[in-house]
Protein backbone atom coordinates (compact mmCIF):
# COMPACT_ATOMS: atom_id res chain seq x y z
CA UNK A 1 0.00 0.00 0.00
CA UNK A 2 1.36 2.94 -1.01
CA UNK A 3 0.63 5.95 1.04
CA UNK A 4 -0.11 9.52 0.29
CA UNK A 5 2.15 12.24 1.54
CA UNK A 6 3.10 12.40 5.03
CA UNK A 7 0.54 10.07 6.27
CA UNK A 8 2.20 7.02 8.20
CA UNK A 9 2.14 3.76 7.28
CA UNK A 10 0.36 2.71 10.56
CA UNK A 11 -3.04 4.74 9.01
CA UNK A 12 -3.16 1.71 6.86
CA UNK A 13 -3.15 -0.97 9.27
CA UNK A 14 -6.56 -1.69 9.26
CA UNK A 15 -7.19 -1.68 5.87
CA UNK A 16 -4.50 -4.14 5.19
CA UNK A 17 -5.80 -6.37 8.15
CA UNK A 18 -8.89 -6.80 5.99
CA UNK A 19 -7.21 -7.42 2.97
CA UNK A 20 -5.25 -9.81 4.82
CA UNK A 21 -8.65 -11.93 6.32
CA UNK A 22 -9.72 -12.12 2.59
CA UNK A 23 -6.59 -13.51 1.16
CA UNK A 24 -4.23 -10.73 0.10
CA UNK A 25 -0.94 -10.01 1.38
CA UNK A 26 -0.58 -6.83 2.33
CA UNK A 27 2.72 -4.84 2.90
CA UNK A 28 2.15 -1.07 4.53
CA UNK A 29 5.36 1.11 4.90
CA UNK A 30 6.82 4.55 5.31
CA UNK A 31 8.83 6.70 2.73
CA UNK A 32 11.77 8.03 3.95
CA UNK A 33 11.99 11.13 6.02
CA UNK A 34 8.15 10.15 7.24
CA UNK A 35 7.33 8.18 10.46
CA UNK A 36 9.78 5.12 11.00
CA UNK A 37 11.46 6.06 8.04
CA UNK A 38 11.77 9.55 9.26
CA UNK A 39 15.41 10.55 9.93
CA UNK A 40 16.20 12.85 13.90
CA UNK A 41 16.84 15.81 11.62
CA UNK A 42 14.63 16.36 8.47
CA UNK A 43 16.42 20.19 7.75
CA UNK A 44 18.77 19.19 4.53
CA UNK A 45 17.93 15.43 4.02
CA UNK A 46 17.33 15.66 0.28
CA UNK A 47 14.73 13.46 -0.20
CA UNK A 48 12.03 14.02 -3.25
CA UNK A 49 8.93 12.70 -3.95
CA UNK A 50 10.23 10.62 -7.09
CA UNK A 51 12.79 8.80 -4.56
CA UNK A 52 9.55 7.93 -3.00
CA UNK A 53 8.63 5.68 -6.18
CA UNK A 54 12.11 5.10 -7.77
CA UNK A 55 13.43 3.98 -4.39
CA UNK A 56 11.05 3.52 -1.76
CA UNK A 57 7.87 1.75 -3.80
CA UNK A 58 10.44 0.15 -5.56
CA UNK A 59 12.26 -1.67 -3.10
CA UNK A 60 8.66 -2.19 -1.19
CA UNK A 61 8.10 -4.05 -4.84
CA UNK A 62 11.14 -6.20 -5.18
CA UNK A 63 10.63 -7.83 -2.03
CA UNK A 64 7.38 -8.58 -2.45
CA UNK A 65 8.18 -9.63 -5.62
CA UNK A 66 10.53 -11.89 -4.01
CA UNK A 67 8.00 -13.17 -1.84
CA UNK A 68 5.07 -13.40 -4.20
CA UNK A 69 5.63 -17.35 -5.33
CA UNK A 70 3.74 -16.39 -8.46
CA UNK A 71 1.04 -14.37 -7.12
CA UNK A 72 -0.06 -11.57 -8.57
CA UNK A 73 0.68 -8.24 -7.28
CA UNK A 74 -1.44 -5.31 -6.83
CA UNK A 75 -1.01 -1.72 -5.67
CA UNK A 76 -3.44 0.41 -3.53
CA UNK A 77 -1.99 3.34 -3.68
CA UNK A 78 -3.52 6.74 -2.00
CA UNK A 79 -2.56 10.07 -3.32
CA UNK A 80 0.94 10.65 -4.46
CA UNK A 81 1.08 6.96 -3.71
CA UNK A 82 -1.17 6.34 -6.56
CA UNK A 83 1.42 8.03 -8.85
CA UNK A 84 4.37 6.12 -7.52
CA UNK A 85 4.26 3.15 -9.54
CA UNK A 86 5.29 5.06 -12.81
CA UNK A 87 8.53 5.80 -10.81
CA UNK A 88 9.67 2.16 -9.96
CA UNK A 89 11.27 0.03 -12.36
CA UNK A 90 10.34 -3.12 -10.94
CA UNK A 91 6.62 -2.31 -11.83
CA UNK A 92 5.78 -3.86 -15.04
CA UNK A 93 5.35 -6.92 -12.41
CA UNK A 94 2.29 -5.32 -11.04
CA UNK A 95 -0.97 -6.77 -11.91
CA UNK A 96 -3.47 -4.19 -11.15
CA UNK A 97 -2.96 -0.88 -9.44
CA UNK A 98 -6.02 0.85 -7.58
CA UNK A 99 -5.93 4.82 -6.98
CA UNK A 100 -7.51 6.82 -4.17
CA UNK A 101 -7.32 10.48 -4.73
CA UNK A 102 -4.59 9.96 -7.23
CA UNK A 103 -3.56 13.84 -8.32
CA UNK A 104 -1.04 15.89 -9.57
CA UNK A 105 -2.30 18.85 -7.55
CA UNK A 106 -2.85 20.98 -11.30
CA UNK A 107 -4.61 24.04 -9.87
CA UNK A 108 -7.07 24.28 -12.78
CA UNK A 109 -8.31 21.14 -11.53
CA UNK A 110 -9.40 21.93 -8.24
CA UNK A 111 -12.96 22.62 -7.66
CA UNK A 112 -13.85 26.56 -8.47
CA UNK A 113 -15.10 27.34 -5.11
CA UNK A 114 -12.05 26.07 -3.50
CA UNK A 115 -9.58 26.74 -6.25
CA UNK A 116 -8.11 30.34 -4.68
CA UNK A 117 -7.66 28.63 -1.10
CA UNK A 118 -6.20 25.41 -2.22
CA UNK A 119 -3.98 27.28 -4.75
CA UNK A 120 -2.89 29.55 -1.76
CA UNK A 121 -1.98 26.52 0.18
CA UNK A 122 -0.59 23.93 -1.86
CA UNK A 123 1.47 26.61 -4.15
CA UNK A 124 2.28 29.58 -2.14
CA UNK A 125 2.15 28.96 1.79
CA UNK A 126 3.19 25.20 2.06
CA UNK A 127 6.45 25.98 -0.83
CA UNK A 128 7.27 29.40 1.58
CA UNK A 129 7.20 27.73 4.79
CA UNK A 130 8.84 24.45 3.61
CA UNK A 131 11.59 26.92 2.33
CA UNK A 132 11.92 28.86 5.27
CA UNK A 133 11.93 25.84 7.97
CA UNK A 134 13.99 23.17 5.83
CA UNK A 135 11.03 20.90 6.00
CA UNK A 136 7.03 21.08 6.26
CA UNK A 137 5.49 19.99 9.32
CA UNK A 138 2.09 21.23 10.82
CA UNK A 139 0.09 20.72 13.78
CA UNK A 140 -3.91 21.03 13.40
CA UNK A 141 -3.86 25.01 12.20
CA UNK A 142 -5.09 25.57 8.44
CA UNK A 143 -6.57 21.99 8.49
CA UNK A 144 -3.04 20.48 7.53
CA UNK A 145 -1.17 17.70 9.66
CA UNK A 146 1.54 16.58 7.63
CA UNK A 147 4.98 16.42 8.07
CA UNK A 148 7.64 16.44 5.27
CA UNK A 149 11.24 16.72 4.45
CA UNK A 150 12.11 19.75 2.64
CA UNK A 151 12.83 18.34 -0.80
CA UNK A 152 9.51 16.68 -1.98
CA UNK A 153 8.12 20.18 -2.03
CA UNK A 154 10.31 20.75 -4.98
CA UNK A 155 8.13 18.23 -7.22
CA UNK A 156 4.97 18.70 -8.99
CA UNK A 157 2.99 20.73 -6.21
CA UNK A 158 5.17 23.77 -6.83
CA UNK A 159 4.49 24.00 -10.53
CA UNK A 160 1.67 25.74 -11.36
CA UNK A 161 1.46 24.37 -15.26
CA UNK A 162 0.80 20.79 -15.74
CA UNK A 163 2.60 20.73 -18.73
CA UNK A 164 5.73 21.65 -17.03
CA UNK A 165 5.27 19.43 -14.02
CA UNK A 166 5.16 16.30 -16.58
CA UNK A 167 8.00 17.16 -18.52
CA UNK A 168 10.02 17.89 -15.30
CA UNK A 169 8.81 15.55 -13.03
CA UNK A 170 7.11 12.34 -14.30
CA UNK A 171 8.10 12.41 -17.84
CA UNK A 172 5.07 11.22 -19.98
CA UNK A 173 1.58 11.75 -18.84
CA UNK A 174 0.65 9.00 -16.80
CA UNK A 175 -2.65 8.50 -18.41
CA UNK A 176 -0.97 7.82 -21.46
CA UNK A 177 1.05 4.98 -20.76
CA UNK A 178 -0.06 1.55 -19.35
CA UNK A 179 1.69 -0.75 -17.12
CA UNK A 180 1.77 -4.08 -18.15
Amino acid sequence: MNPATGVLARYYHRYAQFLSRHGFHALTYDYRGIGASRPPRLRGCGYRWRDWGMLDFDAALRFLCDARHGMPLHVVGHSIGGFLPGYAEAAPALSRILTVGAQYAYWRDYAAHRRLRLLLKWHVAMPMLTAALGYFQVGGWAGWRICRPASPMNGAFVVLDSRLATKQESGPRFSDASLR
